[in-house]
């Protein structure tokens, strides 16, 4: 009971101050047979969607604003469109999901052509000429990046993730309480993991695959890309 007790208190605890902000990942539109596919972020005179080198690769702080590699944070103005500001300035409820970006819990983002061609902005909300575009987000290594959802500017999250803890340790004391126990009365418990079932092949290394889809606004799948691609166009950001 007191060891119970005192593994929650210490969950708590580490629940409230342990953040950090994202792995580094670059970023790759994708609209597949479109302008504005497979492109990266640049500053360009502003933040712009377009292709070349010395893209600028990209962390989510853990209290969710988007922190580029030239120290310049992404502003979402009142009418969605991205531009760069300082910290202060940064917009927060950016975060990764499926090896997407997202905003506020939406993928969906918009490629708007500037004065220059081969050359978008990224904004939230469409136009006459926009083009719907995923962001799909790779580490440097060429492989997805991984998911992570800011906690640290977001107390309901902390909250959400506390109570997920003291449910586990709550979980945890249930299930000891029906361990047996040996002669000398000590406990006598076992420890078992059950984890998903993945393909592996002949070398016993894991195989895995993902693909990356762009949903149309009724959620049917709109457009794909495979993944090999997008790692090519990946290697090119770092």
């Amino acid at each position: 009971m007191q060891l119970t007790s005192t593994f929650a208190c210490a969950l708590l605890a580490f629940a409230n101050v342990v953040f950090a902000d994202s792995p580094k990942f670059g970023i790759v539109s994708i609209h597949s047979a479109s302008p504005a596919h497979l492109l990266s972020l640049y500053d360009k005179n502003g933040l712009v969607l377009s292709g070349g080198l010395d893209a600028l690769s990209s962390v989510i702080t853990d209290d969710g604003k988007l922190k580029f590699s030239n120290g310049k944070y992404a502003v979402i103005g009142s009418d969605g469109r991205w531009t760069e500001g300082t910290e202060a300035e940064g917009s927060t409820g950016f975060a990764i999901s499926d090896s997407e970006l997202t905003y506020k819990g939406s993928s969906n983002f918009y490629a708007i052509p500037t004065s220059t061609a081969g050359s978008f902005y990224v904004s939230q909300t469409g136009a006459s000429d926009a083009i719907s575009i995923a962001l799909s987000a790779w580490t440097p290594n060429g492989s997805h990046a991984p998911d992570y959802t800011p906690t640290g500017g977001d107390s309901n999250s902390v909250s959400a993730s506390t109570s997920a803890s003291v449910s586990a340790a709550s979980t945890t004391k249930a299930t000891a309480a029906a361990v047996s126990q040996i002669g000398d009365g000590q406990v006598q418990a076992t420890t078992a993991a059950t984890v998903a079932a993945i393909s592996q092949i002949g070398d016993g290394q894991v195989q895995a695959t993902h693909s990356v889809q762009l949903q149309s606004e009724n959620g049917a799948a709109q457009y794909g890309v495979s993944a090999g691609a997008l790692a090519v166009a990946a290697a090119l950001l770092f």
